[in-house]
């Protein structure tokens, strides 16, 4: 007889949310103390109330806590595991977002932490057979979403690492170079340009920096509050996988992921300032296109709450230039006005799309020709940045990539700006910031 527990409680820091049922499809069962609490919300878009429910969004929601693709292939190889909720019982202790799963008979634990160095994980990552997701004490269990390896890491207030033990709440996401995916290279390197070249494009982005040592990005989690050794509180955070009830394997359009007109949809419902984010799921959207970014899918997208403040589109993630790596899609995550193919996107299909979104269409191609003014200026600005911090010490391919950004986001940008509305406006040059005003420049330490 299997002495795996029947189901997972569901924590939200000190308060049992439910419980998790192994059952196919999974159930999930608010507690009583959740239901007779005014207070709390709903999880995702699960129906705060009694019984045992399942459906797309306790799926969804779920699921959406797990890696996706090969990653959660080597998991379930690793684990003798199939299905969600075996994954979660293996994996699904420190993960995006507030809710912590633990076996039934358990409970939070006080956090605890072990120290390390950047040398040791640098030595780690260069051991052979050594994924990022193994870089964690032999007692933790996490579980980041996405398909890229990662791993969750404390960094204080000194930029020293710490490895958390159990279900501690992590910091900070370090991101080495992809190694699996044929003809990328120094991704990581990528990914903290592009973030950086979004900050200087005053657009509301993750805080990223590279790590020299473990050639890595390092990304400070804006789903959790404190540094340590003070303590460290999760926040709760949605992707727009987990709220339109869809599993992350069809976290694309084309496989049946939401669109933009139903993230808009979300957005109206859920934030409590829908203007405001409907303005930056604009501004998200061009900035992906101009930057060459097809990899911009719906999980990478999502609602996190603000204390106070409610719910509210978060900081940016996962940017990357992927259109200077040959061998990935060449077409974009979201259909544009019907158009997947970023080349052949024209004026009908940026009105298209504003119609999808509900919005002015004028509204729309003024927001792209403000973008398309501030991305090459603010990628050149993130560009020079790290060469001044790599004090010009990069390698071959880092310094392949530099090339490569500086050619591909201006042309890209011309291009697209070009066929949505022709020539830039002298108005838009003469008015738009060169980059963001001085004092916004300085990157903040993550």
């Amino acid at each position: 007889m299997s002495d795996r527990p029947a189901k997972l409680g569901v924590w939200l820091n000190e308060d049992f949310v439910g419980a998790l049922y192994d059952t196919t499809p999974i159930d999930f069962e608010y507690s009583e103390a959740w239901l007779a609490d005014r207070r709390a919300n709903r999880i995702g878009r699960i129906p705060k109330q009694a019984g045992r429910q399942n459906g797309p969004h306790v799926t969804a929601f779920f699921d959406n806590l797990l890696p996706e693709g090969d990653l959660r292939q080597r998991l379930s190889q690793k684990y003798h595991a199939s299905t969600v909720f075996s994954l979660l019982l293996a994996v699904g202790g420190d993960s995006i977002g507030a809710f912590v799963l633990l076996p039934d008979a358990d409970r939070p634990q006080p956090p605890a932490y072990e120290r390390t160095t950047w040398r040791q994980i640098a030595r780690d990552l260069a051991a052979t057979g050594i994924s990022a997701a193994d870089i964690h004490v032999k007692d933790a269990r996490i579980s980041l979403s996405g398909a890229q390896e990662k791993t969750t890491l404390v960094v204080d207030a000194n930029g020293d690492p710490w490895l958390p033990r159990g279900y501690s709440p992590s910091t900070h996401i370090l991101k080495p170079d992809i190694q699996r995916t044929r003809g990328v290279y120094a991704s990581a390197a990528n990914e903290t340009i592009i973030m950086r070249t979004a900050f200087h494009a005053d657009m509301d982005v993750a805080t990223v920096a590279f790590e020299r040592q473990t050639r890595s990005s390092l990304i400070r989690r804006f789903d959790r509050a404190g540094v340590h050794p003070q303590p460290i509180s999760r926040l709760v955070q949605y992707d727009m996988c987990q709220l339109a009830g869809v599993a992350s394997s069809g976290k694309y359009e084309a496989e049946g992921g939401p669109g933009l007109g139903h993230c808009a949809q979300i957005i109206r419902e859920e934030s409590m300032q829908p203007a405001a984010d409907l303005r930056r799921l604009i501004d998200w959207v061009f900035f992906n296109l101009f930057v060459g970014n097809n990899d911009s899918h719906a999980k990478n997208l999502s609602l996190h709450v603000i204390p106070g403040e409610g719910m509210r589109l978060t900081p940016f993630y996962d940017l990357v230039a992927t259109r200077v790596y040959p061998t990935l899609s060449a077409k974009f995550a979201f259909a544009i006005g019907g158009e997947y193919v970023p080349g052949n996107i024209a004026r009908p299909h940026i009105e298209a799309m504003a119609r999808e979104l509900g919005m002015a269409a004028n509204y729309v191609l003024h927001r792209a020709e403000e973008m398309a003014v501030l991305i090459p200026r603010a990628c050149e600005t993130a560009i020079e940045e790290f060469e001044r911090e790599q004090d010009r010490r990069l390698t071959g391919q880092q310094r392949q990539l530099l090339a490569n950004l500086r050619k591909l986001v201006p042309a890209t940008t011309k291009r697209l700006h070009k066929s949505i509305l022709g020539t830039v406006s002298k108005h838009a040059v003469a008015t738009a910031p060169s980059v963001v005003p001085a004092s916004r420049r300085r990157i903040p330490k993550p």
